[in-house]
């Protein structure tokens, strides 16, 4: 689970952040998709068919830190800069 993992290595996932700053600068997130390229071109071409009348469902899945928060992102700036409308959501096991 997402807490043993935690527990197991606590220096790759708890940091000491300066809130106050971070609050001013934003938390800093990568948004470089390593290896998401055939993943990318296949949500892509998912989204092209559904606007060809198809019915399409993409679901992105993986495990924690796989990238694919960033992948979503990706693909809602794709799909936006098409004219389309993304949505989605996100489970967070640790609640």
């Amino acid at each position: 689970s997402d807490l043993q993992l935690m527990m197991e290595t606590p220096d790759k996932f708890l940091r000491d952040i300066d809130i106050a700053s971070a609050s001013k600068a934003g938390l800093p997130l990568n948004e470089t998709k390593f290896g998401r390229d055939q993943e990318m071109i296949a949500l892509q071409n998912s989204y092209q068919r559904s606007m060809s009348g198809e019915s399409e469902v993409a679901i992105i899945r993986g495990a924690s830190g796989s990238g694919k928060s960033v992948l979503a992102r990706h693909l809602g700036s794709y799909i936006s800069s098409e004219g389309g409308i993304f949505l989605h959501g996100n489970f967070d096991q640790l609640q």
